[in-house]
C-alpha cells in the first residue's frame, strides 16, 4: 500500500512538471503570431512604434500596468521591463 501511495504521488508531481514545461513551450506558439516576433525580445519598446501586426488585438504591458486576466489566444502581448525593453512576447 505504501508503494502505491508513493507511486501515485510521484506520478502526480511528474505530471505537474510536464504541464509547466508544456506551458512554457507553447507560450509563444498559439494563434497571435508571437512565435515570429521573438527576435524583438531585448529591444527597446520604441521598436514597436509604427509596426503593424496580424493579431486580432494587441497590448503593451508596462511595469505597474493594470491588465485583465482574461486569456485570448489571438491577443498579442508585449511585456516591457523596467529598462523599457521588450522582456516577453506572448499570446493571451
Amino acid at each position: 500500500m505504501r508503494h502505491l501511495l508513493f507511486t501515485v504521488a510521484a506520478l502526480s508531481m511528474t505530471a505537474c512538471q510536464a504541464d509547466e514545461q508544456d506551458a512554457k513551450v507553447t507560450d509563444a506558439k498559439t494563434n497571435c503570431g508571437a512565435e515570429t516576433l521573438q527576435h524583438l525580445v531585448g529591444k527597446h519598446q520604441s521598436t514597436l512604434d509604427g509596426m503593424s501586426f496580424d493579431a486580432t488585438s494587441m497590448r503593451i504591458i508596462t511595469p505597474g500596468s493594470v491588465i485583465t486576466m482574461d486569456h485570448l489566444e489571438t491577443r498579442l502581448n508585449f511585456a516591457i521591463g523596467e529598462d523599457d525593453k521588450i522582456a516577453r512576447i506572448y499570446c493571451g
